[in-house]
């Protein structure tokens, strides 16, 4: 499990190397300015984990959504080279 860290942007950029060490145990850091939050720092492979989520998500529900489209007798359907023309 990872912790979250609420520090001010001024002390990120005081001292990174213990933003940097947060970040390798997979720890979350919220920036803070004027308190305020401002921005979350996550280590790049949980990143990577959350954008192949988020695009499954968003697959999962484009599908969902052509599948009910797809009983529509109304829908007009665009064969592989109409969809990928640029013009």
């Amino acid at each position: 499990m990872f912790g979250v860290h609420v520090k001010q942007i001024s002390e990120i950029q005081r001292d990174y190397s213990e933003a940097d060490k947060l970040l390798e145990n997979h720890d979350r850091i919220i920036l803070t300015n004027d308190g305020k939050n401002k921005a979350v720092l996550i280590n790049i492979d949980d990143y990577s984990e959350f954008e192949s989520y988020a695009q499954k998500e968003y697959i999962h529900k484009k599908l969902s959504e052509a599948k009910l489209l797809a009983g529509n007798k109304n829908v007009v359907w665009l064969d592989e080279e109409e969809f990928w023309d640029e013009d």
